[in-house]
């Protein structure tokens, strides 16, 4: 929970950096959303929110995060389960998978150091 904090808090300064983004807001579908996160979703959540600060230029993933972000927050979860419900997403030597209540938070072993997934 404490990302999902982080990275709203962040929110603003993903505004200033796409101002013109902000007013063109359209809802994207599931099967759309599913396509533009899947690559990130298994992402730890300090990387992901980084990812999606610099991907104010990727007018599709940021239009639906400016749009639709509580949307899209609950994509990346759902992306998430199911990942580890298939067994493509456990803890390991690099990342830490920690259930939080509703949130399956993806958080890197050693702090300083950052992996990704492939």
């Amino acid at each position: 929970m404490a990302t999902l904090r982080r990275f709203t808090a962040d929110l603003p300064w993903v505004l200033l950096l796409a101002p013109g983004l902000a007013s063109a807001q359209r809802s994207f579908s599931q099967p759309e959303l599913d396509r533009l996160l899947a690559p990130v979703a298994l992402y730890p959540g300090p990387l992901l929110s980084q990812v999606l600060m610099a991907a104010t230029y990727a007018a599709d993933l940021i239009e639906a995060f400016l749009a639709q972000e509580p949307h899209v927050m609950d994509t990346l979860q759902q992306l998430r389960r199911r990942a580890h419900a298939a067994a493509h997403l456990r803890s390991d030597d690099r990342l830490l998978v920690q259930p939080q209540g509703q949130v399956l938070a993806i958080v890197p072993a050693q702090p300083q150091v950052v992996y990704l997934p492939y």
